[in-house]
């Protein structure tokens, strides 16, 4: 991929990757595990501290869907399409949704858009 400013790629074309660790509740419903500190003042320090370093997200159907197809080798386009077919919905509104939420998780550093961050291994755990 050249290297372009994401305000010229197509988000329809990226390949979206996890990179925060979540967990598949027994419904299916995925649980993000959003940590509370980011920097490594407050990882040392704080964080060993709390009762749990991370605030727990739960998604719903939608997006737990997404959230589990996103592991690199899809792109949002193809990703869009199955979740129509899967909630049969047209790909209209869908493609609002999910490009709405796709953007929420990029914003917030929960998926990798570009490539251009290594992410460490990210596992998703059954509950």
């Amino acid at each position: 991929m050249t290297q372009r400013s994401k305000g010229a790629l197509n988000l329809l074309e990226l390949r979206p990757v996890r990179n925060i660790r979540s967990t598949v509740n027994p419904d299916g419903t995925v649980v993000l595990a959003i940590p509370k500190f980011q920097g490594k003042f407050a990882s040392r320090l704080i964080m060993p501290l709390l009762a749990s370093p991370h605030i727990r997200l739960k998604l719903d159907a939608r997006g737990s869907y997404f959230w589990n197809e996103c592991d690199g080798s899809k792109t949002v386009l193809e990703i869009a399409r199955q979740m129509s077919e899967h909630f049969d919905e047209g790909i209209e509104p869908m493609l609002e949704r999910v490009g709405a939420f796709m953007r929420r998780l990029d914003e917030s550093k929960f998926i990798l858009l570009d490539g251009s961050h290594p992410a460490e291994e990210i596992h998703s755990e059954r509950a």
